[in-house]
């Protein structure tokens, strides 16, 4: 799917702002005409933005089911005679839109975008009324995975009716319209995808192109440009090659972008134009090494999410732009879309900035962290939540392939690898993305123990995510006890699987502000001891390509008891300012060898 762009050939009406809401105790609303009608009582709710912490009603911060969206909309004139499609950027966790009463389409998955096409339903003179209703149930069939219970199921006494969500995760399940919705005018006769591949050879470039029209059949015009907008290649056809010479390699020390601009002509005249950025670079994975470009690349950098103050996980792009700000000022070159894609704009960001990102699908709450208790089976993670898991590959991919900044794909989070039935499942992930994209290394987030893992073999570097001195061995911060357990377990995994190995996920919960020497949990010293034992291991493994904090920014959860007002393991509050551990990280990642890895 193409990012929406306003250009000579495309436009876009923006319908962010206030709309209409209104909550669905009993899922009702549309036998009682609301996709049809004025939302009855409404309130009034911002798009784009999660719902839950803008109200003072708890029973709407704690909704299960729908909710209503609503909104009047003018179709802008002219636009009649061409295709008009509404976008919703993403909407959680199950979609359904009306437009003037009309069913348009619906959707499954809280994190990529959906179009649904207006067809012949537009008239110019006629105020529209457009209604999507917002369901943030999830299943064992979703990702994330989940089941709605009962409310009081497990004590005696309690005869209501309200629901509650079960998540198997570890992040607040945010419900609502999270991005942005638009009105797009197209050609109807247009391009539809872009693919790109790339290679070096020396100093020549190689950009590969396969364009996918929607219509009749055109002619395809390209252009390569350069950062100065100097034409460096052109070529015709929907599919093809160029090259380059003297090529400028994107890389994180030098994020040189050029413009691939690609023109449909029906005879000389032209019918469509998109643009789309492409970086040229290589990626590999040798025994030792993640290479980028040939070269050996260290990450240096921490998961993070999209979670903010009041917005929830609505996109915002000051959050955006704050977020960048504190990865650059401490000399971080990376971070995951942990635990899902993100809006395009991080992508787009990170091509630019020179961030390299592992991009995930949403495959988390995989997990029962109960080895008594099977997982991989019916009516848990199944044949329906595999079809799932694959259509969000696939839709991940179709978006987010042509970003030069997406490095590796990392297909299941913390999931139970030592089940029988994660091996059949992995190799269907595997198999279905290595054909969608060959290009890019893959890898699993390992919590399971690398002797009973069943399916590493099947990915290309391991991840490992472990917590020493937190979860397991609990306060223990004994140098011998803490570096002696993570040696023996990252030597374990590189024994096994004679692979290189990612430190993805470690840290420790931190209250800002609380002190303690010697120090002790939830105290700033101690997440900054936790961050100096594990550098010290890191440090004498050559075959370790990479460290990643959890967490970027403190965000919210679910409530329990070993939460405390969210999961407090970041290195920032949550509205971004450091903690003692940012600075550590600070000093460790701005004295860096040539490939990036921690000197000091």
């Amino acid at each position: 799917m193409l990012k929406p762009v306003d250009n000579e050939a495309r436009e876009i009406k923006m319908l962010d702002g206030l709309w209409h809401f209104a909550q669905d105790p009993d899922d009702g609303g549309e036998g009682r005409g609301w996709h049809s009608s004025r939302l009855p009582g409404a309130l009034k709710m911002p798009v784009p933005a999660s719902y839950n912490d803008l109200t003072q009603d708890p029973a709407l911060r704690d909704h299960v089911g729908a909710v209503w969206y609503q909104r009047e909309v003018w179709v802008p004139r002219g636009w009649s005679h061409d295709d008009i499609e509404i976008r919703i950027g993403a909407a959680g966790n199950h979609a359904t839109v009306w437009w003037d009463g009309i069913c348009l389409g619906t959707h499954r998955g809280a994190f990529l975008p959906f179009s649904v096409s207006l067809g012949e339903l537009t008239d110019e003179h006629v105020l529209h009324l457009l209604t999507i209703r917002v369901n943030n149930r999830l299943t064992f069939a979703d990702l994330p995975t989940g089941n709605v219970v009962a409310a009081g199921m497990k004590r005696p006494g309690y005869t209501g009716k309200r629901v509650h969500q079960d998540s198997f995760h570890d992040f607040y399940n945010y419900s609502g319209i999270h991005r942005s919705v638009m009105l797009l005018h197209l050609p109807r006769h247009r391009i539809e995808a872009i693919n790109v591949t790339s290679s070096i050879e020396g100093k020549l470039g190689i950009l590969n192109w396969n364009v996918k029209e929607y219509g009749e059949r055109g002619r395809l015009k390209v252009r390569l440009l350069d950062a100065n907008a100097m034409e460096v290649a052109q070529g015709e056809g929907f599919q093809g090659s160029c090259t380059i010479e003297n090529v400028h390699p994107w890389a994180p020390e030098s994020p040189h972008l050029y413009l691939l601009q690609c023109d449909l002509l029906e005879g000389d005249k032209l019918v469509d134009r998109y643009a789309l950025p492409v970086g040229i670079r290589t990626v590999s994975v040798s025994k030792d090494a993640f290479l980028l470009n040939g070269k050996p690349f260290y990450f240096r950098g921490v998961g993070k999410h999209e979670d903010s103050v009041l917005f929830g996980r609505g996109h915002n792009s000051v959050v955006l732009t704050k977020d960048f700000a504190m990865m650059e000022w401490l000399g971080a070159n990376s971070f995951r879309t942990s635990h899902y894609p993100y809006d395009e704009e991080w992508l787009d960001e990170a091509d630019r900035r020179g961030i390299a990102v592992i991009g995930e699908v949403p495959a988390v709450g995989f997990n029962p962290w109960n080895e008594k208790t099977d997982w991989f089976t019916h009516g848990k993670v199944d044949q329906h939540t595999l079809a799932n898991h694959l259509a969000d590959i696939e839709a991940l991919i179709a978006r987010d392939a042509h970003h030069p900044c997406i490095v590796a794909w990392n297909l299941l989070v913390e999931a139970p690898t030592y089940e029988e039935g994660a091996l059949p499942y992995a190799e269907a992930l595997v198999k279905r993305t290595r054909e969608l994209d060959p290009t890019r290394p893959l890898t699993f987030e390992q919590s399971s123990r690398p002797e009973a893992c069943r399916v590493q073999q099947l990915a290309d570097f391991i991840c490992v995510s472990r917590y020493y001195g937190w979860y397991e061995n609990t306060g223990d911060l004994d140098e011998a006890v803490l570096t002696q357990c993570l040696m023996y377990e990252l030597k374990a995994w590189r024994e096994r699987f004679g692979q290189p190995v990612f430190m993805l996920e470690f840290g420790a919960d931190t209250i800002a502000g609380m002190h303690s020497d010697p120090p002790v949990m939830f105290s700033e010293e101690y997440q900054v001891e936790i961050f100096r034992l594990y550098s010290q291991v890191l440090d004498q493994c050559p075959w370790i390509i990479g460290e990643h904090i959890w967490n970027l920014a403190d965000f919210a959860t679910k409530q329990g008891l070993n939460r405390m007002m969210g999961n407090r393991k970041g290195i920032l509050t949550r509205d971004r300012q450091p903690k003692m551990g940012a600075h550590f990280l600070k000093r460790r990642w701005k004295s860096v060898d040539e490939s990036g890895r921690p000197s000091s």
